[in-house]
């Protein structure tokens, strides 16, 4: 392990945690934990890059490199609930076992997707539901998701990050946890992804994306969607529109009575007198 100054209690966590996360990341996965992973804390994004000798995305937390190369940034391990130790070293432990593939990979929206659901948590916050985005038909495919890891622009990375890990739920509810060992175990065997994916569940990858989409597509329109995925700020315009209809109404009957009594308009204020 290597790690600069001032950095010792996270070495240590670092220690501590990541042999227990990288053997239970086998064991779920179905696959060996091979190899010697050397662990480096770097202190920015430039430092990352410079470890794993290429580009990382710049609002990478952690990047694993091959099955031997773990690298997790300084500054942004901890920032935040969705950033800490422990659930990025359970996240990259899934990397680092996958890594050891000595074939065809997955494709990353099933392998982060795999990740964010080991881990318990994505590593970056996402501000709008797959539900919201199949509602509104603005859905990514699977291959728009693998691009958005690529990228800079952490948004379209999160979403990507969230739209994985329904995936991969999906994917766990519908074929079970013997389906996802089998695809692994045919991958390790050489197999191409589509024949794995074939093989282990009894269809091809289009027709998955498309049962998936299905199944997080709400059977409302969009409209009324996101008026009850919004319900309290819904009620509360409501309660809004109520209040200034009964003003209005109020006010019409009143002018109505007045009139009715032989005043044609409202009479004025006055104050009162001083003596």
């Amino acid at each position: 392990m290597r790690f600069p100054e001032g950095a010792e209690r996270v070495a240590r966590a670092c220690a501590e945690s990541y042999p227990q996360a990288r053997a239970r990341a086998a064991a779920w996965l179905g696959l060996p934990a091979t190899g010697t992973v050397a662990l480096h804390l770097v202190e920015d994004h430039g430092a990352l890059e410079r470890v794993i000798g290429g580009r990382a995305p710049r609002w990478a937390v952690a990047v694993t490199r091959g099955d031997d190369v773990l690298a997790l940034r300084l500054d942004r391990v901890g920032s935040s609930p969705e950033t800490s130790l422990e659930t990025v070293l359970r996240h990259e432990a899934v990397h680092e076992v996958l890594n050891g593939l000595a074939h065809e990979r997955l494709p990353a929206w099933f392998e982060e997707g795999l990740c964010v659901t080991f881990a318990g948590s994505p590593y970056l916050r996402v501000d709008s539901s797959v539900e919201r985005r199949a509602a509104g038909d603005a859905l990514p495919s699977f291959a728009a998701l693998d691009a958005a890891f690529q990228g800079d622009d952490a948004a379209g990375a999160a979403f990507a990050y969230e739209a994985g890990r329904a995936a991969a739920a999906f994917f766990l509810a519908r074929h079970g946890h013997d389906a996802l060992r089998a695809l692994l175990g045919r991958l390790a065997a050489g197999e191409r992804f589509a024949e794995a994916f074939r093989a282990a569940t009894g269809g091809g990858v289009a027709e998955f994306e498309g049962a998936w989409r299905a199944s997080v597509t709400p059977r409302l329109p969009f409209t009324l969607y996101v008026v009850l995925e919004n319900l309290d700020l819904a009620l509360l315009f409501l309660g809004g529109l109520l209040l200034a209809a009964g003003f209005l109404r109020y006010r019409l009957r009143r002018r109505r009575a007045l009139r009715a009594l032989g005043t044609g308009s409202e009479p004025e204020e006055r104050g009162e007198e001083g003596g």
